[in-house]
């Protein structure tokens, strides 16, 4: 019996695509399977070698795609810092409907005069404009966080609490322990400012784009508390400033809360990402 001779690239290709929309590492039988159902054509190599098996030996010695860790398929770009990925790489959060917008708008109008004005422009047209905007992509990167991850969403401390401010936008609970998230616009021109940072707060990084938020990136409060400060002398205030160089790719947080529901350690496997890397170098 003859068999089709088998494509290596385009079986990685598959690999990564598969990868790319899951933001999950996939056992590299599953991996294989998954691929080989959707791609008949990526051939075998004969009825005595198992291919996924030769899969996985492949890509744990020759790809720079794909890192191999106790099994599991890991892309290279969720693992390593590298900013040229942030823009190119975003995701996509939820899209919001005419009647989610509508919500939107009018919590955000329920607590506007609660809310500070750190700027003064509040009650300007810009200021409105910015306000709902940046609303917007709270809203939509929240719909997708408790779709994605229903069982360790909670929402902010002050949900439909319009009089009392609150630090996070909303929570996911790892076990005992209550991560806490507060949601940040990004702009095009590679720099943003935060204002009161808590080290405890992880601040996700979105543009708006049309009729949802793009997710860019991230940065843990503890951190942020080391970014250089910058004094805003017209406000009186002290802010640190966030350039794209000092956040991580949005898909390397998605992806340990992946790791998260099926057991596995995001901080482990980067460890032994940089070992093998130092030894190989």
């Amino acid at each position: 019996m003859s068999y089709p001779k088998h494509d290596i690239q385009a079986t990685s290709d598959a690999v990564v695509a598969l990868l790319t929309n899951e933001l999950r590492p996939l056992h590299y039988r599953e991996a294989y399977l998954r691929c080989a159902v959707l791609n008949p054509k990526l051939g075998f190599y004969s009825n005595k070698t198992d291919p996924a098996e030769k899969l996985r030996q492949l890509f744990a010695e020759t790809s720079r795609e794909i890192f191999v860790c106790d099994g599991f398929f890991y892309l290279y770009e969720w693992l390593t810092e590298c900013q040229d990925l942030l823009f190119r790489n975003t995701i996509a959060a939820d899209r919001l409907t005419q009647i989610q917008r509508d919500k939107c708008f009018y919590d955000s109008g329920r607590r506007h005069d609660y809310m500070v004005d750190k700027y003064g422009k509040a009650n300007t047209p810009h200021g409105i404009e910015e306000r709902q905007r940046r609303a917007l992509i709270e809203y939509s990167v929240k719909a997708y966080f408790q779709r994605q991850f229903p069982t360790l969403f909670l929402p902010p401390s002050n949900e439909n609490q319009f009089t009392q401010w609150s630090e996070d936008d909303f929570r996911l609970q790892f076990g005992n322990t209550l991560s806490a998230f507060d949601v940040k616009e990004f702009t095009r021109t590679n720099r943003t400012i935060l204002t009161s940072v808590k080290q405890h707060i992880t601040y996700i990084f979105a543009v708006w784009n049309y009729d949802h938020a793009d997710m860019i990136g991230f940065i843990r409060g503890q951190d942020a508390i080391n970014l250089t400060e910058l004094e805003l002398s017209r406000v009186n205030r002290i802010v640190k400033s966030v350039g794209i160089d000092d956040i991580s790719n949005i898909a390397s947080l998605l992806v340990a809360v992946n790791m998260y529901k099926f057991g596995l350690l995001f901080t482990e496997v980067k460890s032994e990402f940089y070992r093998k890397q130092s030894v190989a170098a």
